[in-house]
């Protein structure tokens, strides 16, 4: 039996979370990903996405799982006035 993953939300930064949300929106839309190198690799710490090598990442379950947490995150983040939480955006 595989061990309960954790939610690993209250580790992540703003940063973090918008970025693993936009990765999740660029997967929908299979056109490729604009989120840096850099991010991705933080977020393959947190066990959100896996490293496929030659520029290519993959979804993990966990990230799948977390999805609607983020996307909560989202909203109640952007309702408190904070409009930082999806940068290059415009509303």
């Amino acid at each position: 039996m595989e061990a309960e993953r954790t939610n690993p939300l209250q580790a992540m930064s703003n940063a973090e979370k918008a970025a693993a949300l936009r990765f999740c929106e660029t997967c929908d839309d299979d056109e490729g990903y604009d989120v840096p190198r850099q991010m991705m690799k933080r977020l393959e710490t947190f066990g959100l996405v896996i490293d496929k090598k030659f520029g290519r990442f993959e979804q993990t379950e966990l990230l799948l799982d977390v999805r609607d947490d983020l996307e909560a995150w989202e909203l109640v983040h952007n309702a408190s006035g904070n409009q930082t939480a999806r940068q290059g955006r415009s509303g």
